[in-house]
């Protein structure tokens, strides 16, 4: 019905109790004769309202419908629907939504009071609505997007059907292109929300409130220990629309993104810790006694530890038993050896096998 109509600005009015039967031009007199029917119209009555000074509907009873369209489809493509209605205290209260996604699949959305918690179908849900407020005007926005997520892999298209049950009073329905800001809601940012234009609103001197709901929020226990949810509030009545942040951006280098980690202050104990792993590959025999005497002098020496890699003064005896050590492996498997003196372990270092080597005294 309204699928090749203008709804991309910022609402879009759907149903005016004004326009029902005023005389007007023959194309809403035709658009509003096609546009709904009630079930039961001896139970509901079209009055003026004096303090909103505008047409109102009533619905009364428990099983009167007022349906929109009467035949066919809405094509409402806007995610977020808003029904100014007033829903009387203690009675069980029902609205439908039939729903269009990218496959063109119809999804039925039921909220009502007659359930509990959620129940999930394949082509159909049905949602408690504890939260929604009783006996005041409301400008009710839904956020019928949010409800596909119950449908796993399916996209919002548009709204093909709205059905609203008694009893209540129902004044204007309308979709807008950004959600409403939530009254009870004391925020600093309005990002992402919208104003409600003064062609659909309350008077400014009636009193009314907005109220937002989604999907998350009417099913409050089920999604509580999402981590999906942003900004949840302690009490589910206090509900702070999802409004995604921009996301740092971290340091760039080449093709890769990392972000820089802090370097860590490492402790006395952390360096004598790591040192003592480097001490465990060994071969010869008897360096125990000697590596355990060395970690404890440096321990009560606050002195810092000479570097295994630099070049230190050796002894001529060593240098003379090193020379015939090299000697024997000349011989044997002709290979060379570049090894540093440790003068404290009194043995032989050898930077690329992390091996200690002692030579034993020949007389």
């Amino acid at each position: 019905m309204f699928l090749h109509e203008f709804q991309s600005g910022s609402y879009f009015q759907v149903f005016d109790p004004k326009e029902v039967e005023t005389k007007g031009s023959k194309e809403k007199e035709d658009l509003y004769k096609k546009l709904f029917k009630i079930n039961y119209p001896l139970k509901s009555s079209r009055y003026f309202d004096k303090e909103m000074k505008g047409f109102i509907y009533e619905f009364l009873g428990d099983s009167t419908r007022i349906q929109f369209p009467k035949q066919g489809e809405l094509g409402l493509i806007q995610q977020f629907l808003v029904v100014q209605v007033n829903i009387d205290l203690g009675f069980v209260w029902t609205l439908e939504l039939d729903v269009t996604d990218t496959t063109k699949t119809k999804r039925r959305i039921v909220l009502t009071d007659s359930v509990k918690s959620l129940e999930n179908h394949h082509f159909h849900i049905k949602s408690p609505i504890d939260h929604v407020k009783r006996g005041q005007w409301l400008n009710l926005c839904i956020d019928v997007w949010s409800f596909m997520e119950a449908f796993k892999g399916c996209t919002f298209r548009s709204i093909d059907q709205i059905i609203i049950g008694s009893p209540c009073k129902l004044r204007k329905i309308y979709i807008m292109k950004y959600p409403i800001q939530d009254s009870e809601i004391d925020i600093t940012f309005t990002q992402g929300f919208a104003i409600v234009p003064k062609q659909v609103n309350f008077p400014e001197s009636f009193p009314y409130s907005n109220q937002l709901i989604t999907f998350r929020l009417l099913n409050y226990n089920e999604f509580a220990l999402s981590s999906q949810i942003q900004c949840l509030p302690k009490s589910p009545d206090k509900y702070v629309y999802d409004v995604k942040q921009p996301i740092e951006q971290k340091q760039k280098i080449g093709k890769y993104k990392y972000s820089k980690p802090e370097q860590s202050i490492q402790t006395k104990q952390t360096q004598h810790q790591q040192q003592s792993q480097n001490f465990k590959k060994y071969d010869n025999i008897g360096l125990d006694d000697k590596l355990q005497s060395s970690m404890n002098d440096e321990e009560s020496e606050p002195k810092d530890n000479p570097s295994y890699f630099e070049e230190i003064q050796q002894d001529q005896d060593d240098n003379e038993y090193l020379e015939d050590y090299l000697e024997d492996l000349d011989q044997k498997d002709e290979e060379y050896l570049k090894l540093v003196y440790d003068p404290k372990l009194k043995c032989f270092y050898d930077p690329q096998t992390n091996e200690y080597y002692q030579l034993n005294n020949q007389e």
